[in-house]
């Protein structure tokens, strides 16, 4: 899956759930997944804090169990269809400690079946695109896990597991920095766009005060955005154009011109020239980025009073990519 440009954040979150209940449950790390899958609350060897249930477990638990839902399995299965799998439907075999023969299937199976594990990891709820997610979702658990942090009961009781997990959680967060695909599917969420962006990571006064308190390196993470957003739009407006240029003439007083230039039979230099001409008249159209940057801007400022951060994206864009024309394509 990393071969194709994107990893499975649900197994990232996982990997942080097993640091959490590797400590928690003071056993090697390579039995913790199997003690997640087996966890049973309601054994007295389980419980701590008196006999209260642990909430990180019981929430971790519960997070684990329910991937497992006839609804994603069913889902899963209608993708492998659409993929023209062969033998579809196919099965990934839970990998167990107990049966190591397990893991040749696991193994081949997953990577038959990459492309529709990929469509399920970003069409993961109701059919809809929830890629946008990935941000929030990493930004929720790390605050959740540095508040416990910040509180004494936790603190004594979860250290270790918390300073493992959160660890893990922010090694693979700054990943982000190299799949840019993660913040234009935020931005392009008209319910976040920049505004999310600019109070998870900061903005302009973030970076002075990270200045001034001798962060050198400190970055407005919000400019940084804008400039992944703008950099690909500009080279998708350039695309564009540069296909319809090579498809059609320019203007027709264009291509009369440099037609009449031809057959005059010109000296080398001029028809050179001429070329050369052309090619500036096709450079200034492909430069020329008002258009596109006139419609971002309107789109980042605009603030839409109709939009929930649970709606459907696609759907939303469909309706209103006529009046954000190159956006919403």
């Amino acid at each position: 899956m990393a071969t194709q440009g994107l990893n499975c954040l649900t197994h990232v979150f996982n990997l942080g759930i097993t640091d959490v209940m590797s400590v928690i449950t003071n056993i090697a790390t390579v039995e913790t997944t199997t003690v997640i899958w087996e966890f049973d609350p309601a054994l007295p060897s389980n419980q701590i804090l008196d006999g209260s249930l642990n909430v990180v477990a019981a929430i971790c638990t519960i997070a684990i169990k329910i991937q497992a839902s006839w609804q994603h399995i069913a889902y899963f299965e209608c993708i492998q269809a659409k993929c023209s799998i062969e033998h579809a439907p196919l099965t990934i075999p839970l990998h167990s400690n107990i049966c190591w023969g397990t893991a040749d299937g696991m193994l081949a199976h997953s990577y038959l079946l990459w492309q529709p594990i990929n469509l399920f990891q970003i069409f993961l709820h109701n059919t809809q695109p929830t890629l946008w997610k990935a941000i929030p979702a990493f930004e929720e658990l790390q605050s959740a896990w540095e508040a416990k942090m910040s509180m004494l009961l936790y603190a004594q009781c979860y250290k270790g597991a918390l300073e493992h997990s959160l660890a893990k959680i922010r090694k693979y967060y700054t990943k982000f920095d190299e799949k840019p695909v993660y913040v234009l599917a935020l931005i392009l969420h008209p319910y976040y766009k920049l505004a999310y962006i600019k109070m998870a990571w900061g903005g302009p006064e973030e970076q002075q005060k990270e200045h001034e308190a001798g962060q050198t390196n400190a970055k407005d993470w919000q400019d940084e955005a804008l400039q992944i957003v703008e950099h690909t739009m500009e080279e998708y407006w350039k695309s564009g154009k540069l296909d319809q240029l090579n498809n059609t003439p320019t203007t027709h007083a264009t291509s009369a011109a440099f037609t009449n230039t031809v057959t005059a039979t010109p000296s080398t230099l001029q028809l050179e020239f001429d070329h050369h001409h052309l090619a500036l008249i096709r450079n200034s159209e492909c430069e020329n980025s008002g258009t596109w940057k006139a419609e971002l801007g309107q789109y980042l400022e605009d603030i839409p009073q109709d939009v929930s951060k649970t709606m459907d994206i696609v759907q939303w864009w469909a309706e209103h990519k006529v009046t954000k024309t190159m956006i919403g394509q």
